[in-house]
């Protein structure tokens, strides 16, 4: 179609046709994985000149606050503003206006439900529970090796050492929690696909609202394995089945 401006993929492809976009008129942009197939096609210098792959965020798309110091910034949210680079990909800039950026708050992206990837740099130190409830198409979150503080591991993003789950973005039915994640924050399965979480041993707190938005959830495995759970009648309970 010669008049398309933006083409969603929701994950890689096999194989493209050789002349998929070459008919399209205006500028293209197409917004899909960051590594694999897709991206391999359409930063080839073929499509360069009116093809924008993954177009990211730019600084002065982002709401701020300073702290009282005025030497840190945490990320409050995104601006209700057209962007012509879109808020498809967000990428969290390491400095604004040559101030660090340290910190992003709780619901910073609430309901974002365009976002599909996020960029986290070295310099964020503190993520708040609940900052991405409701990103309903979040597909990616990529950290920064240099982060000291946070990184993905087993399709989730977690603290450095994995002991705690702040978003799970695994798309399979049964998701198992990796051996070592003692901790679950609240929204980290908002918008999750999984119908079934398989316990670990180790799982020692699930924060208020972990589940919420789970909507496809209908039970957890393994229960039986974790010292701190019990899950009866379709019910999870603590150990003691004070608390439900």
């Amino acid at each position: 179609t010669p008049s398309l401006t933006e083409i969603y993929f929701s994950g890689d492809v096999d194989a493209l046709g050789s002349e998929i976009v070459s008919r399209n008129s205006k500028e293209l942009k197409i917004y899909g994985p960051t590594a694999g197939n897709l991206k391999d096609y359409f930063s080839g210098s073929t499509y360069k000149t009116y093809v924008k792959y993954n177009t990211t965020t730019r600084p002065s798309c982002f709401v701020w606050t300073t702290d009282k110091t005025g030497e840190a910034i945490t990320i409050t949210g995104l601006k209700n503003h057209y962007c012509q680079d879109g808020h498809v990909n967000v990428v969290i800039p390491s400095y604004i206006n040559g101030i660090p950026v340290t910190a992003i708050s709780s619901s910073a992206f609430r309901n974002q439900d365009k976002i599909y990837s996020i960029t986290i740099p070295a310099s964020v130190t503190s993520i708040a529970s609940g900052a991405f409830v409701g990103c309903s198409n979040l597909g990616e979150i990529k950290v920064d090796p240099a982060n000291t503080k946070y990184a993905v591991n087993n399709k989730a993003l977690t603290n450095a050492d994995g002991s705690i789950l702040y978003i799970c973005l695994a798309n399979s039915s049964t998701y198992v929690l990796s051996e070592g994640v003692t901790t679950i924050k609240s929204g980290a399965f908002d918008g999750s696909l999984i119908k079934y979480l398989v316990f670990n041993t180790t799982l020692q707190n699930i924060e208020v609202g972990a589940f919420d938005g789970a909507d496809y959830l209908v039970g957890f495995e393994n229960v039986t394995a974790n010292a701190y759970f019990t899950f009866e009648k379709g019910a999870l309970f603590d150990k003691e089945k004070t608390v439900l």
